[in-house]
């Protein structure tokens, strides 16, 4: 069986971007959970994991923030991974009530298997592009994220679900041009 051949006659050409992006994502998610198996980790703690290979020693309540979750949810995945011996919690020297998060080894190794895992996926995935054609995509998908949050802050629809989305940084937005729009200094690597 032709795959290709048989997924396009699926009507795609009718689909909504939507559509597509779900595909995308499901379609990476599938893949993730079957490469990931042997991990002993959730689908869940991968995104903890790799903001932490990212990111140098966060505090609970800004991972909680950049990964867009509560705070109680972050406190229990975070447990988990503690329990686990994933991650390793350290009193922040400055205020000994704040705690900050870093990889074990252990959580190391995850995390450059996990790395390995998404290099595998992309590879796939561009194998049958030619030239630019990776570059083009990732900077036509970056205006679509961009445009996406752009709609929900000229809407006024309610952005508690992208608390990156402050008033200081949407001014922030408005005032550069695209090519140069605020940085936040915490590093992501996904959302999902």
């Amino acid at each position: 069986m032709d795959f290709i051949k048989e997924f396009k006659n699926w009507g795609l050409d009718d689909s909504v971007m939507v559509e597509l992006i779900s595909f995308i994502y499901k379609g990476y998610n599938n893949y993730l959970i079957h490469r990931t198996q042997d991990l002993n980790i959730t689908h869940g703690q991968i995104r903890f994991i790799l903001l932490l290979k990212m990111n140098e020693n966060p505090s609970q309540e800004e991972i909680a923030h950049h990964l867009l979750l509560s705070r109680g949810t972050t406190a229990k995945s975070l447990r988990k991974l503690d329990d686990e011996n994933i991650i390793q919690r350290t009193v922040d020297p400055n205020n000994r009530r704040k705690y900050g998060v870093v990889l074990t080894d252990k959580g190391k190794e995850i995390a450059k298997k996990i790395e390995k895992i998404d290099e595998d996926w992309e590879k796939s995935i561009y194998k049958n592009f030619k030239g630019d054609n990776k570059e083009i995509i990732m900077d036509l998908l970056k205006e679509i994220a961009i445009s996406s949050m752009k709609t929900i802050y000229d809407e006024n629809i309610d952005n508690k679900d992208f608390p990156f989305m402050d008033d200081h940084q949407c001014a922030n937005f408005h005032h550069h041009n695209d090519h140069h729009h605020h940085r936040n200094p915490f590093k992501f690597r996904r959302f999902f």
